[in-house]
């Protein structure tokens, strides 16, 4: 059901990398190219192994989902669409983060 939706996400929303990491079996699947990116520090600084995915994972629960995230033009968007699983998004955005956000609200209903 994930995997339906998340395709759906990946070509309406033209994101260039998706993450879809499985805590409870620390699986990671990828889609995506995350070379086309303009900068990579917000996968580095969230996703750059599982220790650094297990912390984000502590980090989450005490948020109001989804989060975003924004460096320059790379936008990261980060769900927990079942309470093991965490999705990231990153893709462009030339928009402020006000409008960015409410963008993310509509992606998040989706899950």
């Amino acid at each position: 059901m994930i995997k339906i939706k998340l395709n759906d996400v990946l070509l309406k929303d033209n994101i260039i990398y998706c993450l879809v990491i499985d805590l409870e079996n620390n699986n990671i699947e990828t889609f995506g190219n995350k070379d086309e990116l303009k900068y990579d520090g917000l996968l580095k600084t969230h996703f750059y192994d599982m220790d650094t995915i297990y912390n984000l994972n502590d980090f989450l629960e005490r948020q109001q989902l989804p989060k975003l995230f924004k460096q320059g033009e790379v936008v990261c968007i980060i769900c927990k669409p079942q309470s093991d699983i965490i999705v990231g998004l990153l893709y462009h955005e030339e928009r402020n983060f006000m409008e960015c956000y409410k963008s993310v609200k509509e992606i998040n209903l989706i899950w």
